[in-house]
């Protein structure tokens, strides 16, 4: 088959990163695979190693545009390059990518079938009035949408007509690439002070924007005793207010900023816990790596994450740092209760793994290119 993907860019977001871990497998089935971004834009969220990966591991990148992402333009650009392609299947990806594939499809006339995956459980637009109309429409464009959870699923059948458009398809995880990962020294992650016994260390990975929430966690790291150390991976444009309230905390020598990483596996696996403090998730790929770590994780009790943990005892209140202070002492403190959620976890996960995720997406191209083309 030839599969087309379609992307805002490859920035350092989720779902970018669900895409460079899924197409190489795609490609390695033997499909032919393409992955096009609306714009290669240099930026601070771009990424330039997923690109390497990609392309060393056989798919093919193309991008449309070095320019503004919300050039209405590229909508006529984008219909030129799909009129150009022989493509079995477009799978469409983010906001407003989703608005620009649906406008160009009216441009067109090649019968190609689209696919597009929610990846997230709300938007603002959703909840505006005079866009639900026109949600309806652009959705509407579509031959499948994807949910990657029930809670997504929910929420877009309250927007699509016709519910046999929708399947839902679980986000996965490469399980035991975060089960099987080698440890990183502690000295190569960040200066302590050795003086200090028993240190904790809580690890959180996650980008410095809404709907993430590291406020809550640097505010927890008041509460939490001396030893408690917090290491934050990712970046964004909400990181200097999160740096200055570790600088007016006086907290430098316990908070810990290492930036976008891609060895996320080996420093989940060399903390003591793992944690995501979030307003609301899609379907949340970091708690499912967490689990797979062979380390204690918690949660915020929210949508995307609360739908994927074993059971209530790994999640905290949103946004409430005496309530993840609390919940951080209850695991780290009691030996038994982290080995318990440590085995729940690594059985739990397992159902997870991304290979299920790319048999269900391969299985859904070849049934609709049967439909298209009858």
């Amino acid at each position: 088959m030839k599969i087309y993907h379609i992307i805002n860019q490859l920035a350092k977001g989720g779902a970018e990163k669900l895409l460079v871990e899924i197409l190489p497998m795609y490609a390695q089935m033997g499909h032919n695979v393409t992955l096009v971004e609306l714009t290669s834009m240099t930026s601070e969220i771009d990424e330039p190693k997923y690109r390497q990966i990609l392309i060393k591991k056989g798919v093919r990148l193309q991008s449309l545009s070095n320019g503004n992402l919300w050039n209405p333009l590229l909508v006529f650009k984008l219909a030129r390059y799909l009129r150009s392609l022989e493509a079995d299947v477009v799978h469409v990806h983010l906001f407003p990518a989703l608005y620009f594939v649906s406008l160009s499809s009216l441009l067109i006339k090649n019968k190609v079938p689209f696919i597009y995956t929610e990846h997230s459980t709300q938007n603002k637009r959703s909840k505006k009035n005079y866009f639900k109309p026109i949600e309806k429409f652009i959705y509407k464009r579509f031959d499948v949408v994807i949910a990657i959870s029930a809670i997504v699923f929910k929420r877009l059948e309250t927007i699509i007509s016709d519910k046999r458009k929708i399947r839902l398809i679980r986000n996965g995880i490469e399980v035991s690439r975060f089960m099987d990962a080698i440890p990183i020294p502690r000295s190569d992650l960040f200066d302590y002070n050795n003086t200090i016994s028993e240190v904790k260390v809580i690890s959180m990975v996650a980008r410095f924007r809404p709907p993430k929430d590291q406020l809550s966690v640097v505010k927890a790291m008041c509460i939490l005793p001396e030893n408690y150390v917090v290491i934050f991976i990712g970046e964004g444009e909400k990181k200097p207010e999160v740096e200055e309230l570790v600088r007016n905390s006086n907290l430098q020598h316990r908070v810990h900023f290492l930036g976008f990483r891609t060895d996320v596996p080996r420093i989940m696996k060399s903390v003591d816990l793992n944690i995501l403090s979030s307003n609301y998730e899609g379907m949340s790929g970091v708690t499912l790596e967490s689990l797979a770590s062979g380390k204690p994780f918690i949660g915020s009790n929210v949508n995307g994450i609360n739908d994927i943990v074993p059971d209530s005892s790994f999640l905290f209140e949103a946004g409430n740092p005496k309530m993840i202070a609390e919940k951080i002492l209850t695991v780290m403190e009691d030996p038994i209760c982290s080995k318990v959620m440590i085995n729940k976890a690594t059985q739990f996960v397992k159902q997870y793994d991304i290979r299920f995720m790319v048999k269900e997406h391969i299985r859904l191209y070849q049934e609709i290119i049967q439909k298209t083309y009858l």
